[in-house]
């Protein structure tokens, strides 16, 4: 009777799971493909159990780190579009913005940036249409990062935000100031307001903690606490950083290291 109530419960779980269990990454550019790079793909397949991961590249990386990554991924060539429409798209970070959506449009599933560890499932989100964190600076919520994205196929949400880079359906006309947030944080948090059914707002502490203060950066990449337990990921904020954080890193002294993120990332390696 166990064993039967397991298999029905099982049943009633997926029957319930609207975003499939697959992850996609974008790799745009010819930036080294470090350390960070593998943790982040080799976490989200060993805490996830993916079915498959896949890879956006203008052009293939290369060195150690992407030759151990690799044999999690489909790699696919893709060449970052142009245009929108009838509006010209000419910023990498909008064009990346681009592919991530119509690849969970078409597909659904789980997008995550290349600095993105993953510690816990996102299983018990599945069962929802479209899922992004809060964005927090100081005390205030900013947007939703497009970070980390979970959306199953054909999202409205994914669709309405995808509208938003043409000035022919955007709500907001167009862009408005071409700044690096703007449709990547700010016009998804808008959006949420205009369509509350169709999202999951979570808590930064879900996915983008600790936040890029420095204050909470020191707390996970120096020391070690238990102030992040809420999370399913830890976004490490790359372009900030990198400098003073990611780019000390080495499996050396991620192996010997005590600190929060050393503990969280040496299963990975």
């Amino acid at each position: 009777m166990c064993y039967i109530i397991f298999i029905d419960s099982y049943i009633v779980r997926n029957a319930m799971q609207k975003i499939p269990n697959i992850i996609h990454f974008c790799y745009f550019g010819d930036a080294p493909f470090t350390i960070i790079n593998y943790l982040t793909i080799a976490s989200a397949f060993m805490v996830n159990k993916p079915s498959s991961m896949f890879i956006y590249v203008t052009n293939e990386p290369q060195g150690y780190w992407w030759e151990k990554a690799k044999k999690y991924l489909t790699i696919i060539p893709t060449n970052p579009p142009s245009h929108i429409n009838d509006t010209p798209i000419t910023l990498p970070h909008h064009q990346a913005d681009i592919i991530r959506l119509k690849r969970l449009i078409t597909w659904g599933g789980i997008y995550l940036d290349l600095d993105v560890l993953c510690v816990k499932p996102f299983t018990d989100l599945l069962q929802n249409e479209f899922v992004m964190g809060e964005e927090k600076i100081d005390d205030t919520i900013i947007g939703l990062c497009n970070a980390v994205i979970l959306s199953k196929k054909n999202a409205l949400f994914a669709t309405k935000w995808l509208e938003g880079y043409s000035e022919e359906t955007s709500l907001w006309q167009g862009f408005q100031s071409q700044d690096w947030n703007e449709m990547s944080v700010k016009y998804p948090y808008y959006l949420s307001n205009l369509y509350p059914g169709d999202i999951k707002k979570v808590s930064y502490k879900k996915f983008f903690s600790p936040t890029y203060q420095t204050e909470e950066l020191d707390t996970f990449f120096l020391k070690n606490t238990n102030d992040f337990d809420e999370a399913y990921c830890h976004h490490l904020w790359n372009s900030i950083t990198y400098d003073n954080y990611l780019s000390k890193f080495t499996e050396e002294s991620i192996n010997q290291g005590t600190s929060t993120f050393c503990e969280l990332a040496k299963q990975f390696l």
